[in-house]
């Protein structure tokens, strides 16, 4: 029942079990005469908001509330008493005690009560007992009750402004009182906001908790007192807030000698601002489950590396707004040789690393960490973590890291990740920086850093990973008559620069040299930007020079003027490349643009910038020449409309091109040829190669340049050729190529080709799986007879073992895929598709055997094979003809039936 009015004699509820009263206009609750007979089965009674009532439950309420198990009474501003009479029955007789089933206890914010009548109470079956914002209360329990509470289990006191103890005096009894009393089932205490709370007992008395196991202390003076620890020695978890802790736990040196919460698996620690270490030599390291540290501010580190091998069972660790923290687990010199190479908390699962302004790292030390269990990872509001380990760094089991605020990727490990946010937060405190600076090079903020930030050098000593993007007035970023510029930038590894319209070149020559880091670089949509490495101007007796030397992807993209990466008399080494990608510079026809290239300057008169070709170069500019040596280089993607000629046709640079495996080249509608013959000689590790929009190019490799025969095969490891768009392509060179591991060829826009290969090339291809041939004007068959051999020398079965699909599609005049009597075996032929192949009568001539091929799409359209794969085409070409011989007779043309070669018939 809920009701709003106070309750009077009138009403009689004999049967009712629970009652709960809500009001905040409540004056009173009880009438002066109650109901006989009435709240004799009522088992809970909740009552709040009773302003004016001076009792809180009336004697002969209280009687009649028997079988009562749980009470809540709050805000009864103006209550000084439980009841009218305090005294107990003279006789002692505890049947005459109130509320013998009362199990649980709340009384919340009774500011005028100043004690509770235990003794008028019959207590011994409290389970549950919750004070809070009882002010003029100075202790919770006479000392002649204490013995009473054998059933109480949870203890909570909370905003008691003036309890200076939980046992105090009996009125006018003796405090020479002495003993040892103990609350044997009491399994949690909390004690909160309890300023004046210094002892556990007022009087000579041992209070003992034989089964307590969880204990918060939050703002209690209480939490100092050392011997309160030494009387839990079966908690199992521990809460500090906002209190002092005794010396002991603060300081190894004032320790004892014993051992602190033996028991111990779950400490939190928060709201301790003068914690400056913890002793963990007197705690139970070795226990311990669950670890929060929170709101410090002295503490620089939480544990040393000799102590961190201890947490054995360490489960999750939380550490959150602790303004000094430094690192967590830091390396002490004194370890010396006895501190492990590695440190490894094998049930370590969560991390959570939140408002650690300081925190550069989880650990400083030169140990390898292993965490085999570690799951989830949280790190927030940390912006100069660089790194979590610097050393190695095993996480298996890790599933979930949220950096940042975001979730993130597990798969670039932990400390990449972190380093990633690290670089994100250094260019945050510049970024709004330079976006209010008209900059024209970016060492104008050196001098100028934002109010209140570290100077931008300082910051970019640290930075790994720098973006500039869309800053227009940007014109360098270095500056060439500024010395030392690149030394801010000594740990770069990562510049990516884009939509920044004014930069004609990225840095001098000398830069290049300088940034050792340097591994990634990405340019991308600069509008003016016509050299990567600025024109050389000094004088120098060097032949060549090495530049970005870890440099290992470069990426050139929409740089609509760019001419060269470099325009000097040095030969560029790159001893790191291994992917280039230059996409769509069109006006890029050479890496390395030495002083007598065919592509000078001349300024106009206003100002502004002209280019003409010397027409007098006798070779075509080519963009890979021996000026530029790639010793390292796996993988190469050239997109370019302006190309003359990809590979230079005189020599390349030594040892360069030797480890490449994948090769993509596109739009050089300039070139002659697909790749020069000494390119081919020195990719002997090609896995793919890829040539598209080759629109001049006559010949794969320049024959005539095969000086002395082949000293070895060509293209020996390549797996996947495509060739598209190469109108004027004569022939592949197949018997100058060794296509042994070859399982992908793609052969698109070749109007030139009438066939693929011979039929004695055919046995190469004993790992093809893939054939794809579209829109070749003018092939005519796939396999061709051997041109100046007798067609009877090669007579017998052509097999391609591996093959499984094979696509002719947009091919007008194929009439069939091999038109000799050889057999033509492909056991392991599963998907064929034939489209725009209207001359196409038969597959081949001879015998033909595809045990796995069971349909075959044409036009579209799935078809099961019948027999064999001849007789589903032929059988498809005469039900296509059979409507166009209907039309032609609907027509008049009686005498034209359309019969396909070899069908008689007769008109009687």
């Amino acid at each position: 029942m809920i009701c709003n009015t106070k309750i009077k004699t009138q009403v009689s509820l004999p049967a009712i079990k629970h009652i709960e009263i809500k009001s905040e206009s409540l004056q009173q609750v009880w009438g002066n005469h109650l109901p006989t007979e009435s709240f004799g089965e009522l088992e809970t009674f909740q009552i709040y908001g009773a302003h004016k009532e001076t009792t809180i439950l009336p004697i002969a309420a209280a009687q009649s509330m028997k079988n009562l198990e749980e009470l809540f009474v709050g805000s009864f501003d103006s209550a000084e008493k439980f009841s009218e009479s305090e005294v107990p029955p003279s006789d002692g007789s505890s049947s005459e005690l109130l509320l013998p089933q009362l199990r649980k206890l709340e009384i919340d914010t009774l500011p005028k009560l100043t004690c509770i009548p235990w003794r008028v109470l019959y207590i011994k079956n409290l389970r549950f007992l919750s004070i809070s914002g009882v002010n003029n209360l100075k202790y919770l329990f006479p000392v002649s009750t204490i013995s009473r509470f054998k059933l109480l289990e949870k203890l909570d006191i909370k905003n008691c402004a003036a309890m200076e103890a939980i046992i105090g005096g009996d009125g006018g009894a003796s405090n020479t009182t002495q003993g040892t009393f103990t609350l044997p089932q009491l399994n949690s205490l909390q004690l909160e906001d309890l300023q004046q709370l210094v002892s556990f007992s007022s009087e000579n008395l041992v209070l003992e908790f034989p089964r307590l196991e969880v204990m918060k202390f939050t703002r209690c003076p209480l939490a100092q007192k050392v011997d309160v620890f030494r009387s839990m020695q079966h908690v199992k978890e521990l809460t500090v807030i906002e209190c002092d802790l005794p010396e002991e736990l603060y300081n190894v040196k004032a320790r004892d000698g014993h051992g602190f919460l033996p028991q111990m698996n779950k400490l939190t620690l928060g709201g301790l601002p003068q914690l400056r270490s913890v002793s963990w030599a007197v705690l139970p390291v070795r226990n311990l489950h669950f670890l929060s540290i929170s709101g410090t501010k002295g503490l620089k580190f939480l544990f040393s590396t000799a102590i961190c091998k201890e947490f054995v069972e360490l489960e999750e660790i939380s550490i959150i707004q602790c303004e000094d923290l430094e690192v967590v687990v830091s390396y002490e010199e004194k370890d010396g040789d006895a501190a492990p190479v590695k440190i490894a908390l094998p049930r370590l699962r969560i991390i959570e690393l939140s408002d650690l302004p300081r925190l550069g790292c989880f650990s400083s030390g030169k140990y390898a960490f292993e965490f085999p269990s570690l799951e989830v990872v949280k790190i927030n509001g940390s912006p100069i973590m660089e790194r979590f380990s610097f050393a190695s760094l095993s996480t298996p089991k890790l599933r979930s890291m949220e950096i940042g605020g975001e979730e993130e990727d597990t798969d670039s490990g932990l400390n990449e990740t972190v380093h990633n946010l690290f670089n994100k937060e250094v260019c945050s405190r510049l970024d709004k920086h330079l976006g209010e600076k008209k900059l024209k090079s970016i060492d104008e903020v050196w001098h100028s850093p934002p109010a209140g930030e570290e100077s931008a050098a300082a910051i970019f000593l640290k930075l790994s990973d720098l973006t500039l993007k869309r800053l227009p007035n940007l014109k360098h970023v270095w500056r060439k008559e500024v010395e030392g510029d690149h030394h801010h930038f000594g740990n770069l590894v990562k510049l990516s620069i884009c939509y920044c319209d004014s930069l004609e070149s990225l840095c001098p020559l000398s830069v290049a040299a300088a940034l050792v880091q340097l591994k990634y670089l990405n340019i991308y949509k600069n509008r003016k930007l016509k050299e990567i490495i600025a024109k050389q101007t000094e004088e120098t007796n060097n032949t060549q020079i090495t530049i970005f030397p870890k440099l290992e992807n470069l990426e050139l993209t929409r740089l609509t003027s760019l001419l060269y990466f470099f325009r000097g008399n040095l030969k560029l080494v790159l001893p790191s490349l291994e992917t280039i990608y230059s996409v769509h510079n069109h006006k890029m026809i050479t890496f390395v643009n030495t002083e007598n290239s065919a592509m000078e300057e001349s300024e106009t008169d206003n100002g502004g910038i002209t280019k003409r070709r010397d027409n007098s170069s006798p070779h075509k500019h080519a963009l890979f020449d021996d000026k530029v040596a790639l010793s390292a280089m796996k993988e190469i993607t050239i997109q370019q409309k302006g190309l003359e000629e990809v590979w230079s046709s005189d020599d390349l640079a030594v040892g360069s091109f030797e480890q490449v495996k994948i090769l993509r080249m596109s739009f050089a509608p300039k070139a002659t040829r697909v790749v020069s013959f000494r390119a081919l000689q020195r990719m002997q590790n090609l896995e793919e190669l890829e040539a598209v929009a080759f629109d001049s190019a006559e010949e794969f490799f320049e024959l005539h340049d095969k000086i002395g025969g082949l000293s070895c095969p060509l293209l020996a490891q390549l797996r996947s050729l495509k060739l598209q768009k190469l109108p004027l392509l004569k022939r592949i060179p197949w018997k100058e190529l060794d296509m042994q591991n070859l399982r992908s060829l793609n052969i698109a826009t070749a109007n030139k080709l009438t066939s693929l290969f011979s039929v004695s090339i055919c046995k190469a291809f004993v790992l093809l799986e893939e054939i794809y041939v579209r829109s070749c004007e003018n092939m005519e068959e796939i396999v061709a007879e051997e041109p100046e051999v007798d067609a009877t020398s090669v007579k017998g079965t052509i097999k391609f073992p591996r093959i499984k699909t094979i696509e002719l599609g947009d091919l007008p005049k194929l009439r069939s895929f091999c038109s000799l009597e050889n057999t033509l075996k492909f056991p392991s032929l599963k998907s064929m598709e034939l489209e725009g192949c209207p001359l196409m009568e038969k597959f081949s001539t001879g015998l033909l055997i595809t045990p796995k091929l069971t349909t075959v799409s044409i036009e579209d359209e799935e078809v099961k094979i019948i027999d064999d794969l001849n007789k589903t085409l032929y059988s498809r070409l005469q039900n296509k003809e059979q409507p166009m011989e209907e039309e032609r007779t609907s027509n008049g043309e009686v005498w034209n039936f359309g019969f396909p070669v070899g069908h008689h018939t007769s008109i009687g």
